[in-house]
């Protein structure tokens, strides 16, 4: 059999179990995808605006130890919330609803206690012209404490509907992390937010040249 010379293929190069839809293709302009179950989950870090957040005094930078982060009150029209805003990966595979996974601890001691995050989300298509929105889709998720110690850490995560709010590859991706009132039995102290991720699936490795 002659040997084949990659460089010349102008077909897709396809790596893996085709016949069972599981498998890797090199597309003719470099993009490798992965289809079927072949695909892997990533994160991309949100970086809170530090700039807006120390400028108008509020919510409050805090400490422990090594870490820190903002202090959340439940908000009353008092800019006690924290903002920030990425551009949706190119390697996400365009379906799968990405996860918000937000990250901190409380400030006080409380046992089988309440309090309810609520991440808001829009997005914006990066291309000249395009109006800004000025509307949000919201996505409360309220947590019950077990009997937590003082600067228990704490881990929540905001399944976004990728359907409703229209995300597509490339697009700005906003967020604004706010603490809203509990059902009930609210906690003693604030959670502080630390940090925030994005958690999503991707099929996809490199781009188009």
């Amino acid at each position: 059999m002659a040997d084949v010379e990659l460089e010349n293929l102008q077909i897709p190069l396809v790596i893996g179990d085709q016949s069972g839809g599981n498998y890797a293709q090199i597309g003719t302009d470099g993009t490798t995808t992965l289809v079927g179950t072949a695909k892997i989950y990533k994160q991309r870090s949100f970086f809170f605006n530090y700039e807006k957040i120390t400028g108008q005094g509020a919510p409050t930078l805090v400490t422990r130890g090594l870490f820190s982060g903002f202090t959340l009150p439940v908000y009353n029209a008092d800019d006690q919330q924290v903002p920030s805003c990425i551009c949706m990966p190119d390697d996400w595979d365009g379906t799968t609803d990405p996860i918000v996974y937000i990250g901190g601890w409380l400030d006080t001691a409380n046992n089988a206690k309440k309090f309810n995050m609520q991440c808001s989300v829009e997005t914006v298509a990066n291309v000249n012209g395009t109006v800004m929105p000025d509307t949000t889709n919201d996505y409360p998720v309220e947590t019950t404490t077990g009997n937590w110690g003082q600067y228990a850490f704490y881990k929540i995560g905001f399944t976004l509907d990728a359907s409703a709010i229209v995300l597509a590859v490339g697009q700005s991706l906003a967020i604004r992390i706010r603490r809203l009132a509990a059902s009930g039995d609210e906690i003693a102290g604030n959670p502080v937010v630390e940090g925030a991720v994005l958690v999503y699936v991707a099929n996809k490795i490199g781009g188009a040249t």
